[in-house]
């Protein structure tokens, strides 16, 4: 069976490997806000069952895109930019200094740009009476308070 260790390069994790909106960093926290709100005699089978913990990496914008941004970029604009104000029937070149600064603009672009499109690279399930026990054991004294 897996282990968090086995994911170092996940940046989010969930119980729902189909979770649209990804936000905990953390494993634990994952687990907590599962759990939290669950009452431990109603959702008994919730707490018996292995609870899965998946595992997400934020994706990368493929090197081949990057690369041909910056010639689809300079060549829409300059289509827009002829329909207006070119020649008729003659499309304007892109120039070196066009090209370069294409270049930059798509290179300052996928810099600044936050890619949140993830991918599960996988899971470990998790004990959640074992994981009760060492990280929220006061629900353990409040369910027995409130037994």
């Amino acid at each position: 069976m897996n282990s968090f260790a086995d994911f170092p390069d996940a940046d989010y994790y969930d119980v729902d490997d189909g979770a649209e909106v990804l936000q905990h960093t953390d494993p634990d926290e994952a687990i907590e806000y599962h759990l939290d709100g669950l009452d431990p005699v109603l959702d008994a089978d919730l707490f018996a069952a292995p609870l899965r913990v998946y595992a997400f990496k934020t994706e990368t914008i493929a090197q081949q895109l990057i690369e041909q941004l910056p010639g689809v970029v300079l060549e829409r604009l300059l289509e827009d930019l002829d329909e207006d104000y070119g020649r008729p029937e003659e499309l304007t070149a892109a120039t070196p200094k066009m090209e370069l600064a294409a270049r930059a603009f798509i290179d300052t672009i996928v810099r600044e740009y936050k890619v949140w499109r993830c991918e599960c690279i996988g899971y470990t399930e998790v004990n959640v009476g074992e994981w009760i026990a060492k990280n929220k054991p006061e629900w353990l004294s409040e369910e027995v308070a409130n037994g």
